[in-house]
């Protein structure tokens, strides 16, 4: 088996355009080293991903139609997807707010485009309580179409981050057992709310996408290496952050080996249903 990575924004002319006004929010709070507001083409993704070993990764486009902040069409994923369909997994995003239309479009980007998850959902950027009931039928047809979810948790440069508790999740996770949950980012600086999720929640999965493996707390490293390394999902974050310093830092982190490689490689699979 190789490696998957379970959370890429691929940085696209359409991409950054479709979201510029977020993006630009955004790097207001990144460090100069991030390159999310270049864009690339796809095939800079690929050889990014040749060289560090990752077999395939996943597509996350983003929908902020009613805050204003633009989105990203779950068509041009697709087309993404069917230049490198070996290498690229494709999730959808529906704004929220936009009720039974929401449903319609995920139903079509999953039974026609073909996109295999929903999300990125975010409670920053979308503007939205995720447990709010009202948002309930969108879940019922995640676990309907069988496909998995990924939430935005914890920190969010250029936002206000109340609505990314991840606490917020813990009540979807108990309300739809069957629907697998990614709480991306653990949710720092929420790290042990979400470790706490994750170990309680048989259904919920934590990425480490853009996050700085050196920050967690000891007591999440000792869960990491121990109750939770089944939940523990690789995702690196091309191009905000270079592969390269992520990769050293993944490689230095004091996890054991035999869970690094379940983090790359079985636990991913698992929670895409691959």
């Amino acid at each position: 088996m190789g490696t998957i990575s379970t959370h890429l924004h691929a940085s696209t002319k359409e991409f950054c355009e479709g979201i510029g006004k977020s993006l630009h929010k955004m790097a207001g709070g990144l460090r100069a080293e991030s390159n999310y507001l270049n864009p690339l083409v796809i095939g800079d993704v690929i050889k990014d991903m040749d060289a560090f070993g990752i077999e395939k990764s996943v597509l996350l486009p983003l929908d902020m139609r009613t805050t204003g902040d633009g989105f990203v069409p779950n068509d041009h994923i697709a087309d993404l997807v069917r230049q490198h369909p070996t290498r690229l997994i494709g999730f959808a995003c529906v704004d929220p707010h936009m009720g039974d239309a929401a449903i319609l479009e995920l139903e079509r980007a999953v039974q026609t485009l073909g996109l295999r998850g929903l999300g990125e959902m975010d409670g920053t950027k979308q503007d939205f309580i995720p447990s709010d009931a009202r948002y309930f039928p969108l879940y019922d047809r995640c676990v309907e179409l069988d496909i998995p979810i990924v939430f935005h948790t914890g920190n969010s440069p250029g936002y206000p981050i109340d609505q990314a508790n991840p606490t917020y999740i813990d009540r979807i996770a108990a309300n739809f057992p069957t629907l697998r949950i990614c709480l991306a980012h653990m949710g720092w600086p929420w790290a042990d709310v979400a470790a706490a999720i994750a170990w309680n929640k048989p259904n919920v999965y934590l990425d480490i996408n853009a996050l700085r493996l050196k920050y967690l707390p000891a007591t999440v490293v000792l869960m990491m290496n121990s109750v939770i390394q089944d939940k523990l999902l690789f995702a690196h974050d091309y191009p905000v952050f270079p592969t390269a310093k992520f990769m050293k830092e993944f490689e230095e982190f004091p996890l054991k080996p035999e869970i690094k490689k379940k983090m790359r490689e079985e636990n991913p699979r698992r929670f895409l249903g691959i």
